[in-house]
């Protein structure tokens, strides 16, 4: 299945990825041969993913029948998929036997775990996550440092804060509603300013990545020299007011 922005029609050029739902049948990891067909067309995959979005980081998103038997809270709501996605194995269906223990939500970790990067990336002065090549990207912003890459990546989690912290209180929403949602929820009108900042930057992506692969002056005054200690505190409020 496609689903994310190009299934729902709001696509952002330069911005969005391409965000796919791929189920792998058991009898592929019976094979090794079936796992090394698998291998290469994956790679040729990835290869047309990169000339379609440049800054995405991943290939297929992918499940297993057995992930499909046991999944997570944390994984891809499975509201993401219902209606808004572009299914091309119509015939097939898709069947969830949802884990309900709250108490292994990867959502709530995956926030936990960004916090302590930040955190860390606060002290070193440099952000040790996602590091493309052997470039780190510089705490505070540098204006011209070949890091956008890096920096996209970043941008982009503080834009799923909406639908991690939904999922964490089992409120799971598809991602094009998950900020109106996020905004009734959290009443800290500074929290909320700063998520609807990356929802601009989002929508006039072109406008402040003219230099391809470098920070622009425009990017970094719009983010600002505290970036990283807002990115902090965001996600520390939600971990510890609206979920906790």
């Amino acid at each position: 299945m496609i689903q994310g922005s190009f299934a729902t029609s709001d696509y952002v050029e330069n911005w969005s990825d391409f965000d796919t739902f791929v189920v792998i049948k058991k009898e592929i990891f019976k094979s090794s041969q079936h796992l090394i067909k698998l291998r290469k067309v994956l790679k040729s995959y990835y290869k047309l993913v990169i000339k379609f979005s440049n800054f995405q980081h991943h290939g297929l998103i992918i499940y297993t029948e057995y992930d499909l038997n046991n999944y997570r809270i944390g994984f891809l709501p499975t509201e993401a998929l219902k209606g808004k996605n572009l299914n091309l194995l119509n015939s097939e269906k898709i069947k969830f036997q949802k884990q309900v223990d709250k108490s292994k939500s990867l959502s709530r970790n995956i926030l936990l775990d960004r916090s302590k990067y930040i955190r860390k990336g606060i002290k070193n002065k440099y952000y040790d996550h996602h590091v493309f090549g052997k470039k780190k990207l510089s705490i505070p912003l540098i204006e011209n440092e070949k890091t956008l890459k890096q920096l996209f990546s970043q941008i982009s989690f503080i834009l799923n804060i909406p639908i991690l912290v939904l999922d964490c209180l089992n409120k799971s929403s598809h991602k094009k509603s998950s900020f109106s949602k996020f905004y009734q929820i959290c009443t800290n009108a500074k929290i909320n300013e700063f998520i609807k900042k990356h929802e601009y930057l989002r929508k006039n992506w072109s406008k402040y990545s003219k230099k391809k692969n470098y920070i622009s002056k425009d990017l970094k005054n719009y983010l600002g020299d505290n970036y990283f200690q807002e990115c902090h505190e965001a996600i520390d409020f939600c971990l510890n007011k609206l979920i906790r």
